[in-house]
């Protein structure tokens, strides 16, 4: 009988101290296994912190406790013990299809960036971007939007973000600045081409969009991708006199005799970016009737 036990016995000395934890943890005999890692003095992560993120993967596979019971003993077993990891036990429970009760885990997750990404994945778009929202981590909020504008329909999504302030504000300064980028490109490419006219021409258009979004914010109304001329006239209309005197000086507004000197070359010049240009000068008062002759010009020459 005692040459019988020498073998086991012999075979446990042999054992790394890891290699004992884990099989204790298969057979969920967990208090034995904290006992040693406290014993043995082991780091919180390598010991105790392993063994309970363990059990708290165990527990949340237990079908008789309602979701609310289950988070709250694992947070009250949990607490804040080092290098537990709250999002990693959400995972699992949404593993193993208790979505309701991964939410509830998370809610005890210190941090956000670990938060949001699960959420995400179990489809709870809107609360991730609460939670990112209050991280005031941009990076975090931008993801999520992006997130939200692949998932939802164009009308679903802006009245998400009508909701959610800083993200539909982060969207735009975002969206504006990917266009300027593309803008600015765009220059540079026409300056090696030579083509000075276009290159002012797309830089204006750059110097525009951003004192859209300026007014956008200062004003709380709607302006980007307004033409020139409709973002001076919605200017005067809402009594804002002084800025739309600012534009006029700012972008050299012409009269309606200079737009049809412009018109004129244009066609004679057959150069569609010059049409654009002059056309992006037009209003639909006075310098309607200038528009429709470059339209037709334009309409002609894209079909040759």
């Amino acid at each position: 009988m005692v040459l019988g036990m020498e073998e086991p016995r012999a075979r446990y000395k042999r054992l790394t101290i890891e290699v004992l934890l884990d099989r204790l943890v298969l057979r969920r005999l967990y208090p034995l296994a904290i006992r040693i890692c406290e014993y043995l003095r082991l780091s919180e992560i390598q010991g105790v912190s392993r063994i309970l993120a363990h059990w708290a993967c165990y527990k949340v596979q237990q079908k008789d406790k309602s979701d609310e019971e289950v988070a709250q003993a694992i947070n009250q077993k949990l607490g804040d013990t080092p290098g537990i990891s709250y999002s990693e036990i959400a995972a699992r429970a949404y593993d193993c299809g208790r979505t309701e009760l991964a939410i509830k885990l998370l809610e005890y997750e210190p941090r956000s960036g670990e938060q949001v990404p699960l959420l995400l994945k179990m489809k709870r778009s809107k609360l991730a971007l609460s939670k990112a929202i209050e991280s005031g981590d941009t990076d975090l909020v931008y993801t999520v939007v992006l997130h939200l504008k692949n998932e939802l329909n164009r009308g679903t999504f802006f009245m998400t973000l009508q909701n959610q302030p800083v993200a539909l504000s982060l969207y735009a300064e975002k969206r504006i600045e990917g266009r300027v980028g593309a803008l600015q490109n765009a220059v540079d490419e026409y300056y090696k081409a030579k083509n000075e006219f276009a290159a002012k021409a797309t830089e204006e258009q750059i110097k525009l969009l951003r004192l859209q979004r300026h007014l956008q914010e200062d004003l709380d109304k709607p302006y980007l991708d307004l033409s020139l001329h409709d973002t001076v006239t919605n200017l005067i209309l809402d009594g804002h006199h002084k800025r739309a005197e600012q534009l006029y000086r700012d972008f050299k507004i012409p009269d309606k005799r200079d737009l049809e000197q412009a018109a004129d070359a244009a066609i004679e010049h057959k150069n569609e970016a010059e049409m654009n240009f002059v056309l992006s000068k037009c209003g639909a008062g006075t310098e309607a009737t200038v528009a429709e002759k470059l339209n037709r010009a334009r309409a002609q020459l894209l079909k040759k």
